[in-house]
Protein backbone atom coordinates (compact mmCIF):
# COMPACT_ATOMS: atom_id res chain seq x y z
CA UNK A 1 0.00 0.00 0.00
CA UNK A 2 2.93 2.23 0.99
CA UNK A 3 4.18 2.17 -2.58
CA UNK A 4 0.99 2.45 -4.43
CA UNK A 5 0.91 5.92 -2.31
CA UNK A 6 4.65 7.09 -2.95
CA UNK A 7 4.12 6.05 -6.81
CA UNK A 8 0.52 8.77 -6.62
CA UNK A 9 2.51 11.32 -4.82
CA UNK A 10 5.76 11.06 -6.88
CA UNK A 11 3.64 11.35 -10.11
CA UNK A 12 1.71 14.28 -8.48
CA UNK A 13 4.69 15.72 -8.04
CA UNK A 14 5.92 15.56 -11.78
CA UNK A 15 2.70 16.80 -12.97
CA UNK A 16 2.37 19.55 -10.72
CA UNK A 17 6.53 20.44 -11.88
CA UNK A 18 5.29 20.72 -15.94
CA UNK A 19 2.94 23.15 -16.04
CA UNK A 20 2.46 23.43 -19.95
CA UNK A 21 1.56 19.64 -20.10
CA UNK A 22 -0.77 20.00 -17.04
CA UNK A 23 -2.44 22.95 -18.69
CA UNK A 24 -2.02 21.38 -21.98
CA UNK A 25 -4.11 18.25 -20.23
CA UNK A 26 -7.39 20.42 -18.98
CA UNK A 27 -7.27 23.47 -21.33
CA UNK A 28 -7.11 21.84 -24.38
CA UNK A 29 -10.27 19.75 -23.94
CA UNK A 30 -12.46 22.85 -22.87
CA UNK A 31 -11.00 25.39 -25.31
CA UNK A 32 -11.79 22.38 -28.29
CA UNK A 33 -15.60 21.94 -26.93
CA UNK A 34 -15.63 25.89 -26.33
CA UNK A 35 -14.73 26.12 -30.39
CA UNK A 36 -16.92 23.52 -31.93
CA UNK A 37 -19.83 24.80 -29.94
CA UNK A 38 -19.47 28.14 -31.42
CA UNK A 39 -18.78 27.14 -35.18
CA UNK A 40 -21.79 25.15 -34.92
CA UNK A 41 -23.87 28.06 -33.44
CA UNK A 42 -22.59 30.49 -36.57
CA UNK A 43 -23.56 28.03 -38.94
CA UNK A 44 -26.81 27.75 -37.24
CA UNK A 45 -27.12 31.58 -37.16
CA UNK A 46 -26.13 31.58 -40.76
CA UNK A 47 -29.12 30.00 -41.67
CA UNK A 48 -31.78 30.15 -39.63
CA UNK A 49 -31.22 33.92 -38.68
CA UNK A 50 -30.72 35.24 -42.69
CA UNK A 51 -32.18 34.23 -45.64
CA UNK A 52 -30.02 31.44 -47.40
CA UNK A 53 -27.90 33.53 -50.50
CA UNK A 54 -28.53 31.22 -53.43
CA UNK A 55 -26.93 31.52 -57.09
CA UNK A 56 -28.48 29.92 -59.95
CA UNK A 57 -26.58 29.24 -63.16
CA UNK A 58 -29.99 28.73 -65.53
CA UNK A 59 -28.17 27.24 -69.23
CA UNK A 60 -31.46 26.22 -70.13
CA UNK A 61 -34.00 28.61 -72.31
CA UNK A 62 -37.52 26.85 -71.42
CA UNK A 63 -40.34 28.22 -69.41
CA UNK A 64 -40.40 25.56 -67.19
CA UNK A 65 -36.92 26.36 -65.89
CA UNK A 66 -37.75 30.24 -65.46
CA UNK A 67 -40.70 28.88 -63.55
CA UNK A 68 -38.57 27.23 -60.81
CA UNK A 69 -36.27 30.72 -60.45
CA UNK A 70 -39.49 32.72 -59.95
CA UNK A 71 -40.85 30.41 -57.14
CA UNK A 72 -37.70 30.16 -55.71
CA UNK A 73 -37.13 33.78 -55.87
CA UNK A 74 -41.02 33.84 -54.04
CA UNK A 75 -39.81 31.30 -51.10
CA UNK A 76 -39.03 33.36 -47.63
CA UNK A 77 -36.10 31.38 -47.13
CA UNK A 78 -34.08 32.21 -50.29
CA UNK A 79 -31.77 35.09 -51.50
CA UNK A 80 -31.66 34.34 -54.98
CA UNK A 81 -29.11 35.72 -57.58
CA UNK A 82 -28.66 34.89 -61.07
CA UNK A 83 -25.51 34.66 -62.72
CA UNK A 84 -26.27 36.52 -66.00
CA UNK A 85 -25.03 34.75 -69.71
CA UNK A 86 -24.17 30.82 -70.16
CA UNK A 87 -21.51 30.17 -67.37
CA UNK A 88 -19.17 26.97 -67.60
CA UNK A 89 -18.29 25.15 -64.39
CA UNK A 90 -15.31 26.96 -63.12
CA UNK A 91 -17.10 30.45 -63.95
CA UNK A 92 -19.52 29.21 -61.99
CA UNK A 93 -17.59 28.08 -59.03
CA UNK A 94 -15.20 31.17 -59.21
CA UNK A 95 -18.94 33.36 -58.34
CA UNK A 96 -20.32 31.18 -56.47
CA UNK A 97 -17.14 31.84 -53.46
CA UNK A 98 -16.92 35.58 -54.69
CA UNK A 99 -20.35 35.93 -53.96
CA UNK A 100 -20.23 34.18 -50.33
CA UNK A 101 -23.15 32.19 -51.36
CA UNK A 102 -24.13 29.20 -49.37
CA UNK A 103 -25.99 27.19 -52.23
CA UNK A 104 -25.41 27.41 -56.48
CA UNK A 105 -28.16 26.01 -58.22
CA UNK A 106 -27.28 24.59 -61.89
CA UNK A 107 -30.12 24.34 -64.11
CA UNK A 108 -28.42 22.20 -67.08
CA UNK A 109 -29.74 22.40 -70.73
CA UNK A 110 -33.04 20.58 -71.71
CA UNK A 111 -34.42 20.35 -68.04
CA UNK A 112 -37.61 21.78 -69.21
CA UNK A 113 -38.18 19.61 -72.10
CA UNK A 114 -37.19 16.74 -69.68
CA UNK A 115 -40.06 17.77 -66.92
CA UNK A 116 -42.07 18.76 -69.99
CA UNK A 117 -41.74 15.20 -71.30
CA UNK A 118 -42.71 13.64 -67.77
CA UNK A 119 -45.85 15.63 -67.99
CA UNK A 120 -47.14 14.90 -71.16
CA UNK A 121 -46.44 11.31 -69.95
CA UNK A 122 -48.74 11.61 -67.03
CA UNK A 123 -51.08 13.28 -68.09
CA UNK A 124 -51.54 10.96 -70.80
CA UNK A 125 -52.20 8.41 -69.02
CA UNK A 126 -54.35 9.92 -66.75
CA UNK A 127 -56.86 10.72 -69.16
CA UNK A 128 -56.33 7.87 -71.23
CA UNK A 129 -57.89 5.71 -68.25
CA UNK A 130 -60.72 8.13 -68.86
CA UNK A 131 -61.01 7.40 -72.52
CA UNK A 132 -60.08 11.22 -73.85
CA UNK A 133 -56.79 10.90 -75.72
CA UNK A 134 -54.83 14.32 -76.13
CA UNK A 135 -52.79 12.97 -78.99
CA UNK A 136 -49.70 10.95 -79.65
CA UNK A 137 -47.51 10.87 -76.46
CA UNK A 138 -44.60 12.48 -76.40
CA UNK A 139 -40.88 10.82 -76.67
CA UNK A 140 -39.06 10.68 -73.20
CA UNK A 141 -36.29 12.91 -72.89
CA UNK A 142 -33.60 12.17 -70.80
CA UNK A 143 -31.45 14.77 -69.21
CA UNK A 144 -29.42 15.89 -66.86
CA UNK A 145 -30.60 16.23 -63.14
CA UNK A 146 -30.80 19.74 -60.95
CA UNK A 147 -27.47 20.01 -59.76
CA UNK A 148 -26.96 21.59 -56.23
CA UNK A 149 -24.25 22.76 -54.86
CA UNK A 150 -23.16 23.73 -50.95
CA UNK A 151 -20.96 25.49 -49.22
CA UNK A 152 -18.72 23.26 -47.00
CA UNK A 153 -19.42 25.56 -43.80
CA UNK A 154 -22.97 24.27 -43.76
CA UNK A 155 -23.63 20.77 -41.66
CA UNK A 156 -25.50 17.46 -43.61
CA UNK A 157 -28.94 18.50 -41.37
CA UNK A 158 -28.87 22.07 -42.92
CA UNK A 159 -28.15 20.67 -46.30
CA UNK A 160 -30.99 18.09 -46.06
CA UNK A 161 -33.44 21.13 -44.89
CA UNK A 162 -31.88 23.08 -48.24
CA UNK A 163 -32.91 20.55 -50.70
CA UNK A 164 -36.17 19.64 -49.27
CA UNK A 165 -37.09 22.91 -49.57
CA UNK A 166 -35.82 23.34 -53.14
CA UNK A 167 -37.46 20.04 -54.32
CA UNK A 168 -40.60 21.94 -52.84
CA UNK A 169 -40.60 24.33 -55.34
CA UNK A 170 -39.61 21.72 -57.61
CA UNK A 171 -42.68 19.86 -56.93
CA UNK A 172 -44.96 22.97 -57.25
CA UNK A 173 -43.94 23.97 -60.77
CA UNK A 174 -44.20 20.56 -61.89
CA UNK A 175 -48.05 20.70 -60.52
CA UNK A 176 -48.39 23.99 -62.00
CA UNK A 177 -47.64 22.73 -64.89
CA UNK A 178 -49.55 19.15 -65.24
CA UNK A 179 -52.66 21.01 -63.58
CA UNK A 180 -52.37 23.39 -66.29
CA UNK A 181 -51.76 20.40 -69.19
CA UNK A 182 -54.96 18.70 -67.51
CA UNK A 183 -57.04 21.97 -67.69
CA UNK A 184 -55.81 22.80 -71.11
CA UNK A 185 -56.69 18.81 -72.47
CA UNK A 186 -59.96 18.96 -71.18
CA UNK A 187 -61.85 22.67 -71.73
CA UNK A 188 -59.76 23.70 -74.44
CA UNK A 189 -58.15 26.92 -73.23
CA UNK A 190 -55.93 28.33 -70.59
CA UNK A 191 -56.54 27.51 -66.80
CA UNK A 192 -57.99 30.60 -64.75
CA UNK A 193 -55.51 32.14 -62.53
CA UNK A 194 -58.23 31.90 -59.74
CA UNK A 195 -58.43 28.16 -60.30
CA UNK A 196 -54.87 27.67 -60.08
CA UNK A 197 -54.62 29.38 -56.92
CA UNK A 198 -57.49 26.98 -55.46
CA UNK A 199 -55.68 24.02 -56.58
CA UNK A 200 -52.29 24.76 -55.42
CA UNK A 201 -52.02 27.35 -52.40
CA UNK A 202 -55.33 26.90 -50.70
CA UNK A 203 -54.31 24.07 -48.91
CA UNK A 204 -54.57 22.72 -44.86
CA UNK A 205 -52.24 24.48 -42.66
CA UNK A 206 -50.61 22.55 -40.28
CA UNK A 207 -50.77 24.23 -36.60
CA UNK A 208 -47.23 23.74 -33.89
CA UNK A 209 -48.57 23.49 -30.83
CA UNK A 210 -45.81 22.86 -27.88
CA UNK A 211 -47.38 20.25 -25.53
CA UNK A 212 -47.06 20.93 -21.90
CA UNK A 213 -47.71 19.31 -18.22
Amino acid sequence: MRVLWATIYKDWLILIRDRVGLSLMFGMPILLAILITSVQNSAFELVNDNKVHVVICNQDTGSTAKLLVDDLQKVGMFHVEQLPGIYNLTMFKENFFKKDALVGLLIPKGFSAQLDARIWEISSQALGDFGLGIGKQKESIRGDSLIMYYHPVLQQSYQESIRSAVMGVLQLVENKKLIGHLYRSINDKEMPAEFEDLMLHNQPQIKSIPILR
